[in-house]
């Protein structure tokens, strides 16, 4: 397993060591011993599963505000993704910066998202499952989002999404001033 700090203050690329034999595929997506070795702090809270039966299906941009402000480890069980993450920490040296990914279950990668960080992704094929472990609670009082085409940060996304939840098509531009 190695973590792979990304740009962004809080955000690794997480590859993983794949076991392939007759049976299929093993993999391990976290071990506390190795987030350790890379001096990476983080405890699972709770688990959870995106089951995306449609190809272009966006979830996101989510977070939580202080002081919750959730860390997640994302892996893709099956198909692929597109995964952006905006630094929205104010106090961050890279804030308001985006970061984008092509993550799959056929290639093991996946995300560690810092706490503070918007993270949102597009399916690029059918039937996509991803894994969240997550350093915190759920907070439906913290959990707010941005609208996945804001024009402040231009996220370049492959395809136009399809399927998109009218919560997060109805979430408004950021507003830097209002952190």
């Amino acid at each position: 397993m190695r973590l792979t700090p990304q740009s962004i203050g809080g955000l690794y690329l997480v590859e993983t060591d794949s076991h392939a034999d007759d049976r299929g595929v093993f993999r391990r997506n976290y071990c506390q011993h190795e987030f350790a070795r890379h001096n990476v702090e983080f405890e699972v809270c709770q688990s959870n599963i995106s089951l995306n039966p449609k190809r272009h299906t966006l979830r996101g941009f989510h977070y939580q505000t202080e002081p919750t402000r959730e860390k997640k480890l994302i892996s893709i069980a099956t198909g692929e993704i597109f995964h952006a993450v905006i630094d929205v920490r104010s106090e961050s040296d890279t804030y308001l910066e985006v970061a984008t990914f092509n993550l799959s279950a056929d290639e093991g990668t996946g995300l560690l998202v810092g706490e503070g960080l918007a993270s949102a992704f597009l399916t690029m094929v059918d039937d996509v499952v991803v894994h969240y472990l997550m350093a915190d609670f759920f907070d439906s009082q913290r959990y707010v989002g941005i609208r996945y085409d804001d024009p402040l940060f231009g996220v370049d996304w492959p395809v136009e999404p399809a399927h998109i939840s009218e919560r997060d098509r109805a979430f408004s531009d950021f507003d830097p001033l209002c952190v």
